[in-house]
């Protein structure tokens, strides 16, 4: 037996010796190619440097070759000019006989004797006039960004029109090279502007389509060794299109890039960006220019969402999380889309840091959650309403509407209901004749119970009860909403939920149950059933005879009174027992046939059943992102179905992340296994 323990542990050593050498190996495997990929890295941004140095060193050789040639032209003019004046002055003098020129024609001579000290100076400012000087777009062609300088108010025939020509030149080249600084400083190095055409996509996130020339060029730049690609995008100022309004011609978004198939010359947008771009809708051209820019990380953001029913989410962060790991960046103003289920909110950023447009990719954000405004609330989503337990709380209901409620118990409520028999006792009264209400009850994460999905229902006629006592499996500590449903016509009720002791009622029920056996003496009676005292069977059974019948329905026997028989029924379909006012409703609510919206047809009870367990629509809780989500059809993998994963554990599992001990990167549907297996851990 030591003999085999022996080997065993020596067997278990040397697996274990075997298994932390493979993975040095692959350690030193992952270290050295790290090492590769950073030289090579560092090979190719040495020959980018080098080809966009020559390229720089080769545009100021041409610069500098215009910038002689324009000096030359200018000496030129000024030669001609002097030459035109000196024998001007030489005419004069010699009393030639020249014919008197006319008022038109002497207008410009008199202001060219002043030409040469006002070329002078025009010449010698003429660096901090392109400083401070205004630029415009040209409507002429609105596809393309030109630069127009607002040259200082100078009579246009004080300048030769060579000379006006030469400055405009120069105004021109020093608007690109301004507009080229810009670009290489926003983007650390890179150049990259484009105006495209906007053209909207389905999509989700803020990541844009851009043509495959775009990667052409980015690639040779050296961008995707930066990093994560961001990009600026503004609406361009077009003068010659009056449908872009006033609010939407400076406004500017931040975006990533999701992939190069867009058509050239255009850019695809999502609905997000869109919106941000396009608040009041879109025009009947839209071009934007597109930017590439560097952003830092964010690690703060202030956000206010516009819908009131935000704050009873009860994961925020496991939302936000879901809803930015399909965005690249954020920036101040913008308003971010946030999906829980079926329902949709609107957050607004208010504040970012440290810049107000910064990346979301892998970084930690700390994030703080401002109520909305009340002028900013929409009422077009369901809000829940706070109850208090004992009291009353009144409202109005119409057809095929909710109104919804929510109550919460604590630990130390739970703990006092648990401890003693008690139940909790939600109570609907209807004030309404006319009107009839059901009550539908559910435990969060599912906030807004429906006639499909729920977990607690009734569905008498007026005024209702729903008792939830202690010891269903299914209560406990949480929040539980409840749904007010009309059901028919506009029902004006109250509501109450309360905590209800059985204890009183208990010790009654034994104090009768205790009598019962004084009399022993007793026979079955033939009409009704029950035991009678032998002295009075007789008196009993004429009477009951007369008076009672007993039901003939198969598993019911109850004993009605001859006035009540009339009006006791029972369902064809499952046999329950109703008066004849109820079993209208009854046929309607649990056998009229509903549409799920993946297709199945069902009744009520069959419904809920199967947007519990089977609907690949039905909302569950997402064991690895928190979040809830639609669970879909069962996972491709066979181990995640034989782990009971859905089709979206499945995918979200499939990400990774870095173990807490070893800080290797690895699959959160198999971070327990690793635990176990590498480092021992239960």
């Amino acid at each position: 037996m030591d003999f085999e323990l022996r080997r065993a542990r020596e067997k278990l050593e040397k697996e274990q010796r075997e298994r932390k050498e493979k993975a040095r190996l692959k350690l030193e495997r992952e270290r050295k190619s790290k090492q590769e990929a950073a030289r090579q890295r560092d090979a190719i941004e040495a020959a980018q440097r080098s080809r966009r140095l020559d390229a720089a060193n080769a545009q100021l050789k041409l610069r500098e070759k215009q910038s002689r040639r324009e000096r030359r032209e200018i000496g030129e003019v000024r030669e001609r000019e002097r030459k035109r004046r000196r024998r001007s002055s030489e005419v004069v003098k010699g009393r030639s006989k020249v014919v008197e020129v006319d008022r038109r024609s002497s207008e410009p001579s008199e202001l060219q004797t002043r030409y040469s000290s006002l070329l002078s100076s025009l010449l010698c400012f003429f660096s901090s006039v392109f400083r401070t000087a205004e630029f415009c777009r040209t409507p002429a062609y609105p596809r393309r960004t030109q630069a127009v300088p607002v040259l200082p108010n100078v009579p246009r025939h004080c300048l030769p029109y060579p000379v006006r020509v030469q400055l405009y030149r120069y105004a021109y080249q020093h608007a690109a090279n301004q507009q080229m600084e810009e670009s290489r400083f926003a983007g650390r190095g890179i150049v990259f502007c484009h105006v495209l055409e906007a053209v909207a996509y389905q999509g989700n996130g803020d990541k844009i389509k851009l043509p495959p020339s775009c990667f052409t060029e980015l690639s040779e730049q050296g961008a995707f060794d930066k990093g994560p690609l961001h990009f600026r995008l503004s609406v361009i100022d077009q003068e010659a299109f009056s449908d872009i309004k006033d609010d939407q011609k400076h406004r500017t978004a931040h975006a990533g890039v999701l992939e190069f198939t867009a058509e050239e010359g255009s850019v695809g947008l999502p609905p997000c960006a869109w919106s941000n771009l396009f608040p009041s809708g879109a025009p009947k051209t839209s071009l934007i220019e597109v930017r590439y820019v560097w952003l830092p990380k964010g690690i703060y953001a202030k956000l206010k969402p516009d819908e009131l029913g935000f704050s009873d989410i009860p994961n925020h962060k496991a939302v936000l999380e879901t809803s930015l790991r399909q965005h690249a960046t954020l920036s101040q103003d913008d308003v971010l889309t946030v999906n829980h289920g079926t329902l949709t909110y609107h957050l607004r950023v208010l504040e970012l840091k440290p810049s107000s447009s910064v990346s979301v990719l892998e970084t930690d954000i700390e994030v703080d959650i401002v109520g909305p405004d009340s002028a900013s609330e929409r009422t077009n989503q369901h809000v829940l309403k706070p109850l208090v337990f004992g009291k009353s709380e009144s409202g109005i209901v119409e057809e095929g509407n909710y109104i919804y409620y929510k109550f919460s118990i604590d630990k130390e409520g739970w703990g006092r209901i648990s401890s003693v028999d008690t139940k909790i006792e939600v109570k609907i009264e209807s004030d309404t004749k006319d009107g009839d209400t059901d009550l539908y009850i559910s435990r969060h994460p599912l906030l807004f119970p429906t006639r499909h999905q729920h977990g607690w229902s009734a569905h008498d006629v007026g005024s209702k009860a729903l008792i939830l006592s202690s010891k269903d499996p299914n209560l406990g500590t949480g929040t539980y909403s409840i749904g007010v449903y009309g059901f028919k016509g506009t029902t004006k009720y109250s509501i109450t939920v309360t905590i209800q002791d059985n204890h009183d009622q208990k010790m009654g029920q034994q104090a009768s149950s205790s009598s019962s056996p004084m009399e022993m003496d007793t026979v079955e009676c033939r009409n009704c059933k029950h035991y009678i005292p032998t002295r009075t069977i007789a008196l009993h059974e004429a009477y009951c005879s007369r008076h009672n019948v007993i039901c003939q329905h198969a598993g019911c026997g109850i004993v009605l009174r001859m006035e009540e028989s009339k009006n006791h029924i029972h369902c064809d379909k499952c046999g329950q027992a109703f008066q004849r006012g109820e079993i209208e409703k009854h046929m309607k609510v649990f056998h009229e046939p509903l549409h799920c919206p993946c297709g199945v047809v069902l009744e009520k009870e069959q419904m809920v059943q199967h947007q519990t367990s089977d609907c690949p629509l039905r909302l569950v809780t997402c064991r690895f992102c928190g979040d809830m989500v639609q669970a879909g059809s069962s996972a491709a993998d066979v181990r995640d179905r034989l782990n009971g994963l859905s089709e979206h554990e499945s995918l979200c599992g499939s990400r990774t992340a870095p173990c807490d001990s070893c800080g290797r990167s690895v699959l959160l549907k198999e971070m327990d296994i690793h635990r176990i297996a590498v480092h021992q851990k239960n």
